[in-house]
């Protein structure tokens, strides 16, 4: 099978605006037309859980609770309990939000890391998904971006990292005008 996906992958430090960047990202691509399928991984408001939040649905699935009594950590910090019996559920989301969305122009993976790179987590919805729209925009943990490239990037038909450091000049606008170039 030819390989037909564009690859956009975004990257950058913990905690520097990835998800809060791709929300952008998915509001502004919606207005121009874009039909867009995903889901963005989000934290709860007491920084306690992680939640998978199909984009098309809203519907939210719990996937990481902090724990101190376990060992799976996905950084040097903290520890996390993951659910990962809602992995049916969250996958089941997003096949039926495809389904009602005839046209598929970007599929938004929001985040791969570690555990994925290992062949657990969320891996079975980024072998299903990556070749199934035009463009697949996939947020990679920095730690891991160099290595994800290495064994996934001739899957797709063409590929660009972008990194975002919102501590330097580079706005969210320009961020998205770089983007839109590529699309073209």
């Amino acid at each position: 099978m030819t390989a037909k996906t564009k690859l956009l992958v975004f990257t950058g430090k913990k905690n520097i605006g990835k998800t809060t960047f791709i929300k952008q990202v998915y509001g502004n691509f919606s207005e121009m037309g874009f039909k867009i399928n995903g889901f963005i991984e989000t934290k709860t408001d007491d920084f306690k859980n992680y939640e998978i939040e199909n984009i098309n649905t809203q519907e939210r699935f719990p996937w990481a609770t902090k724990s101190f009594m376990n060992n799976k950590k996905i950084d040097n910090n903290t520890s996390y309990d993951f659910h990962t019996d809602k992995l049916d559920s969250i996958f089941s989301s997003l096949i039926n939000s495809l389904h009602n969305n005839e046209k598929r122009d970007i599929f938004i993976f929001d985040e791969f890391g570690k555990m994925e790179m290992r062949g657990y987590g969320l891996i079975k919805i980024f072998d299903y998904f990556s070749n199934s729209h035009k463009y697949l925009f996939i947020v990679v943990q920095e730690s891991i971006v160099d290595e994800f490239l290495k064994k996934y990037k001739d899957k797709f038909y063409d590929s660009a990292l972008i990194k975002i450091d919102f501590n330097l000049i580079q706005s969210s606008s320009d961020i998205i005008r770089e983007i839109k170039a590529y699309l073209r």
